[in-house]
């Protein structure tokens, strides 16, 4: 069975697919009432396929009974006016009677409109036949519209779509892992007063949510590990907890945020006391790793958890010194212990400025800025409004802050937030979080040092920012510095980078990972990654010879590939590229022109809108793979000679000949191939060149 590291393979690819259309073919009456689902009547032409079509709007609530088990799979094209349910009780028999669906394929919810909900009450289960499967839930509601109570078996499961996502109702799970894709929520609740349910195996969330709710008494929800994921993805995983008066656990094995992602968990009286009988937790049979010094709990010197932050559900506002406004919910850092779980950091946890003698949890509030005479060490660091409205929260110094655990949380009110200080991370990874109800900036404005790269994240009062457009409401990092850190670069929401030299590149070593907006003048960047969006006037990519592959908008000027390695663009592009060093595989679509120069190649499948050049000395990478070849096609005209690179990835047979290049205008008569074993030909009135292998048997030289 495929891992939930393997599945993520399966999301993206659902991702870059379009909808499934259907014919008006399958369930073919709008009554309401009592109906027997394998009832060949209710089909058109007699065939059970499980599509209720495009014009399919029931008058009343629907029951469809499954009299048998089945097997196949689900479209839901038509108008969820009034709530559907599928039960397997028998013909006149008020018991229950267990049924299974097997599916052979993905469960697709796209309805023209979905007032009601689609159930599947515990008398279903489903079988997913050993494989992974997709339920992607298009609804144009996001509110609970498709609620599973039966047990989902024998296989993984993907949810994905545009918000709505599942609901496991009483003490549904799923007996395999389950990947929660962007945009999309699981929500856990009902279960039976006072229960533990394992929902899950394994569970990964992918900018995704996860909802836990206990009912009327002490409930727990268990899985296995709870996975995080973060190079891929831009934002936030959310957990949220409700208790509803008694204790709601989420319980996990272990606790995985991987480079790049942030966790928010966001519940009602997280971690009280360990007697509390209201309150949320969050728990793991393994305790995760904390950061920092690990200074003695209740002290300031308490270390953190790395990657998560904290708050509470709306209007319900943490007591003490820190007493924030509803419109930033009691966001916080973390730490955690065995009796209680994950916790926001106490008032005595904090300090207000910094120590002598250990690391401090240091908090800079809006109505104090700080001022460092010289170098200090913290834990973490907190700058803190207490109000949206409220002044600047500013820390500034001309000495270095090291911050020990990584963890730098900006709280940006309506005039923003400064960090005027410089910032040295040492080795662990630095994370700056902002959050805010405004489109103002946190701001960076002293050097960030240190060895184990940097993730920037936001998120916003009550939700966490999904947006990539750098605008009034989305601004998260503004940057005017130069840096010497190294290290990964993870832009995981709006950066604006107004320096050359923060980025590494060069000889400082890592990569740049986009998947929020990387907002620039002009800058250098090691391998580019990632699936957000690059706007700007210069940009060099590739500098200490990385390679990158990114899959996400650039809008910039002029793109320079430079150093030895290569550079795929499998996303959209506009503005003009050059390919001064290395290769730049175009496996997207670009609107403008591109040009080789003398040690440059270019290659992949994509399309230029505009011309292509070659200098001599330019080359046209061509990789040939699963006996094919990538065809490199060009709308403007093509220009210079034209010298093919063949690289192989397995033996090519002596028949292999495949299109390379096209043209909307005839090529240049000035073509070779630089590899040994191949020809050229020009087709299709010169708009076409053909690489053709020489066979074997003809490269023999005769003395």
């Amino acid at each position: 069975m495929k891992t939930i590291k393997t599945i993520k393979t399966t999301l993206l690819l659902l991702a870059a697919l379009p909808l499934a259309a259907h014919a008006g073919t399958g369930w073919n009456t709008n009554d309401g009432g009592a109906l027997h689902f394998l009832d060949p009547a209710n089909w058109d032409e007699g065939d059970v396929n499980g599509v209720f079509p495009a014009g399919w709007t029931p008058a009343a609530a629907l029951n469809l009974r499954f009299t048998n088990d089945w097997t196949g799979s689900f479209s839901f094209l038509g108008s969820i006016a009034k709530d559907t349910t599928f039960y397997g009780r028998k013909d006149n028999d008020s018991g229950d009677q267990k049924r299974t669906i097997t599916l052979e394929g993905d469960l697709l919810v796209q309805p023209s409109a979905s007032a009601g909900k689609l159930v599947f009450d515990a008398t279903v289960g489903f079988d997913l036949g050993g494989e992974t499967r997709s339920f992607l839930c298009y609804a144009p509601s996001t509110a609970d519209k498709f609620r599973v109570s039966g047990p989902i078996a024998n296989g993984n499961l993907v949810l994905g779509g545009n918000g709505a996502g599942m609901t496991l109702v009483g003490n549904a799970s799923v007996g395999g892992d389950i990947l929660v894709g962007e945009n999309t929520s699981l929500v856990v609740n009902w279960a039976t007063a006072g229960s533990t349910v394992h929902r899950a195996n394994d569970l990964e969330l992918r900018r995704a949510t996860l909802a836990v709710s206990a009912y009327k008494g002490d409930d727990t929800a268990e899985i296995d590990a709870l996975r995080v994921s973060g190079r891929d993805v831009p934002g936030v995983s959310l957990v949220t907890i409700a208790h509803n008066n008694y204790v709601g656990t989420l319980r996990a094995d272990s606790l995985e945020i991987a480079d790049g992602g942030t966790l928010a968990v966001m519940a009602n009286d997280l971690g009280a006391a360990a007697d509390a009988t209201a309150t949320t937790r969050l728990m793991f049979v393994e305790a995760p790793a904390l950061a920092g010094d690990a200074g003695a709990a209740g002290t300031p010197g308490v270390a953190v958890l790395p990657g998560v932050v904290v708050g509470t559900a709306a209007n319900a506002l943490p007591t003490g010194t820190i007493n924030n406004s509803e419109n930033y919910n009691g966001l916080f850092l973390a730490t955690y212990d065995a009796a209680r779980g994950v916790r926001r950091l106490s008032d005595d946890e904090i300090a207000f400025g910094v120590s002598d003698t250990e690391a401090v949890n240091l908090v800079v509030t809006n109505g104090a800025p700080l001022s460092l005479a010289g170098d200090a060490a913290v834990n973490s660091l907190q700058l803190w409004a207490k109000h949206y409205r409220h002044a600047v929260p500013e820390i500034s110094g001309d000495g270095t802050l090291t911050v020990k655990s990584g963890m730098v949380l900006m709280t940006v009110p309506k005039n923003g937030a400064n960090l005027n200080v410089s910032v040295d991370f040492g080795s662990v990874q630095g994370r700056f979080f902002s959050v805010g109800p405004f489109g103002e900036q946190a701001k960076i404005l002293k050097p960030v040092h240190g060895t184990g790269g940097l993730v920037f994240s936001k998120g916003m009062a009550t939700s966490f920012d999904t947006t990539v457009a750098p605008s009034s409401s989305a601004r998260g990092f503004a940057i005017s510095t130069a840096a010497d850190y190294t290290g990964d670069t993870y832009v995981q929401c709006v950066v604006e980078v107004g320096s050359n030299d923060f980025i590494p590149h060069g000889t400082r070593s890592g990569d740049t990972i986009v998947n929020g907006c990387l907002s620039f003048g002009s800058i250098a960047i090691n391998g580019l990654f990632g699936t957000g969006a690059v706007r700007g006037t210069t940009l060099a990519v590739g500098e200490d010879g990385s390679d990158g592959d990114f899959a996400g908008t650039v809008s910039v000027t002029t793109v320079n590939k430079v150093g030895a390695g290569t550079q795929r663009l499998s996303g959209t592009a506009t503005g003009t590229l050059n390919a001064n060093a290395g290769t730049l595989l175009v496996d997207g679509a670009l609107t403008g022109s591109a040009n080789v120069a003398d040690g440059g190649a270019i290659g992949g499948d994509g399309e230029i809108s505009e011309g292509l050049t070659f200098s001599e000395g330019g080359l046209l990478a061509v990789t040939i793979a699963d006996g094919a070849a990538p065809c490199l096609d060009v709308t403007g005209a093509v220009t210079g000679p034209v010298a093919v690179s063949v690289s192989a990835e397995e033996r090519v047979r002596d028949d292999f000949e495949a299109c390379v290049l096209r043209s909307g205008s005839a090529l240049p008569a000035t073509f070779r191939s630089a590899t040994k074993g191949y020809k050229l030909e020009l087709r299709e009135n010169d708009t076409e060149l053909w690489l053709i292998k020489i066979p074997v048997a003809m490269l023999i030289v005769v003395k």
